[in-house]
């Protein structure tokens, strides 16, 4: 199960609750929407436009509310809100969400649970948000969110679902764009080399690609392309920084 996106209804309170029949209705919708949200992602963009260097640091309170931020974050914040036409005061959607759902997990077991939400900004950038309580000497505690540029590793897994690929089309795939053969994935996945062309085959209907080239192409230039354009520099290890 994947979510593609959140869909928030509301009605006057002078208006009575959804009938059965508008619920049923929504539910029949809802597919349809989704469809659309993970296709949505598969378009082209434009030229990414530069970005603060850096990650961005936002504090919260427990009850959500701002304590500091870094100007990165800052910037962060004024394109999410701005992509979603509210409040400029508001803490964006994404931005409550994972603050959120980090602070039902306080005190749970999950002593190192960190919520993960990745988005695309309405620049086009994928940005990545992640939060964690703030340790502190005294009796309050705060929330910290860290915004981002996702690294193609963590969009990935997302593209391949964006291209309806079960999670065994989605293994071949990396091992496509690894450069191996045919002899050397089915040995990775433990099938046969058959099994391999059959996944292939699926997969290239999918993408709508001819050959293995094809489809690394399309991947690069979905993934690696727009960063190489935006001057994203290149590590050690031949990651982007």
């Amino acid at each position: 199960m994947v979510c593609w996106g959140t869909l928030c209804l509301h009605r006057e309170r002078a208006i009575s609750n959804y009938t059965p029949a508008e619920s049923a209705f929504l539910k029949r919708l809802t597919p349809h929407i989704a469809e659309g949200l993970r296709k949505a992602l598969l378009l082209d963009k434009a030229p990414l436009a530069k970005t603060p260097d850096g990650p961005g640091v936002l504090v919260l309170s427990e009850d959500l509310s701002v304590v500091a931020m870094t100007d990165v974050a800052e910037y962060w914040l004024m394109e999410l809100a701005e992509g979603e036409n509210s409040d400029k005061h508001a803490l964006p959607q994404a931005v409550r969400s994972v603050a959120g759902l980090h602070a039902m997990k306080r005190g749970t077991v999950a002593g190192h649970f960190k919520p993960k939400v990745r988005l695309r900004t309405r620049s086009g950038h994928w940005l990545l948000l992640y939060a964690s309580w703030l340790r502190s000497t005294d009796s309050q505690e705060q929330i910290t969110v860290i915004f981002e540029l996702a690294q193609p590793a963590e969009i990935a897994p997302l593209i391949m679902q964006a291209y309806d690929l079960t999670k065994r089309e989605g293994e071949v795939t990396q091992c496509v764009l690894r450069g191996w053969s045919t002899a050397e994935i089915a040995g990775k996945l433990c099938i046969s080399s058959n099994t391999v062309q059959d996944h292939l085959k699926a997969i290239f209907e999918k993408v709508d690609v001819g050959s293995r080239r094809e489809l690394t192409a399309r991947i690069f230039t979905q993934q690696y392309q727009p960063h190489f354009l935006h001057g994203a520099p290149l590590d050690a290890a031949g990651r982007l920084d």
